[in-house]
């Protein structure tokens, strides 16, 4: 009994005690079973060998036929003439008797400390305080239903004390939620606040986010403009670079020609200056062969003077050759002093055309990096 108030003391004991309907197994039973053959003396020395005892369970072909509840024994042995009786007698013989022909209750002893009371209120009341017995397969237990009711007691006790301590701490827990309500609503307007904080900021936000859509739209247009650019830039430059390369190519020609027509120039003018020689030599002759028609016509007394008039347009035919000869020389050396400078014009020239076919190359592969940019720009404008 003292074990079980300990328990009921004890806050998870108590707790399913209180809150549910416990079983039996959380309160002390015994066990204590004797033969319906044995008799009533070997049964008291039992009883008085085991002071803890609340009754004893009769069995008959290991079937409970009967109690013998302590307590209602030893007030039947106060009695003298009944002690004689009783010494005489079996434990069955016993159970023949008014106070002990009671038939026992016999519960699993898996119930519930409920059905325990319902079944012992059931019973008339002069044995509703007798133990219980407790079946579990062929083992059975004994119940007192006065250490029960004194457990219970304890139990109630501690109970009140347990709704006592529980009601303080439903003061104190009220307190803290009227406080916790207090720090709520603080929170709740402090939140209020924020939301309105934070829908303000929520339109400013939309609103920058339609103004980053226009410049990214913005952005999109021109950088679609600057692909189109980029790509017509790509285009005339291929074709300015195919002019160029075959501008380069007719110039290099040209200037071919050029270098070949200086050669033939040089030619004509060794050509010029023989013929000049031969011209200069014959006008000496014409000028010699005047000057002897013009001795024989002295001479001749008058008699060649119809003569003088051809003498006279040989010497002017003389000096023509001699003016013409004079310019085609000096025509010759003018020729051939600018053959040099042709020809040094036309050696920079050829430099400078394969100069810049040589430009043109690492042009070319620059190109074809931008039409390689130009379609990576229109990926990413489709993407």
């Amino acid at each position: 009994m003292l074990e079980l108030q300990e328990q009921a003391e004890n806050s998870d004991f108590s707790g399913e005690l209180f809150t549910t309907d416990p079983a039996l197994s959380l309160l002390t039973t015994c066990t204590s079973q004797l033969s319906a053959e044995v008799t009533c003396r070997e049964m008291l020395d039992y009883f008085q060998a085991r002071p803890e005892l609340p009754g004893i369970i009769v069995l008959e072909v290991d079937q409970p036929i009967g109690i013998i509840p302590r307590n209602k024994l030893f007030a039947k042995l106060i009695k003298p003439y009944w002690r004689d009786m009783f010494n005489k007698r079996s434990v069955k013989a016993l159970l023949e008797d008014e106070d002990f022909n009671n038939k026992p209750t016999i519960l699993p002893h898996t119930s519930l400390l409920s059905e325990v009371i319902a079944a012992a209120l059931s019973r008339p009341l002069h044995c509703q305080l007798d133990p219980i017995i407790l079946a579990d397969n062929k083992d059975y237990l004994l119940l007192d239903c006065q250490s029960f009711l004194l457990t219970q007691s304890h139990i109630f006790q501690t109970f009140h004390t347990h709704m006592g301590h529980l009601r303080q701490e439903n003061i104190h827990l009220t307190s803290q939620l009227t406080e916790s309500l207090e720090k709520f609503q603080a929170l709740q307007t402090q939140l209020e606040h924020q939301e309105s904080t934070d829908r303000y900021r929520q339109q400013i936000l939309e609103h920058q986010n339609r103004e980053l859509r226009s410049q990214v739209n913005d952005i999109r247009n021109q950088y679609n403009q600057l692909l189109s650019v980029v790509q017509k830039v790509s285009q005339q430059s291929q074709i300015a670079l195919q002019v160029t390369t075959v501008s380069a190519n007719n110039l290099s020609q040209e200037l071919n020609q050029v270098f070949r027509f200086n050669g033939t120039l040089e030619q004509e003018l060794i050509i010029m200056e023989k013929a000049s020689s031969e011209i200069e030599y014959i006008s000496r002759q014409v000028k010699h062969l005047a000057l002897q028609a013009s001795l024989i016509i002295a001479r001749s007394g008058g008699q060649f003077n119809s003569f003088s008039f051809i003498t006279s347009e040989i010497n002017k035919l003389g000096d023509q050759c001699f003016d013409a000869n004079k310019q085609l020389s000096g025509l010759a050396n003018r020729l051939r002093q600018r053959l040099p400078e042709l020809a040094q014009a036309v050696q920079v020239g050829d430099g400078t055309t394969r100069d810049l076919v040589n430009q043109i190359k690492p042009m070319k592969a620059i190109l074809q990096e931008l039409a390689l940019a130009t379609q990576q720009l229109e990926i990413t404008s489709v993407n």
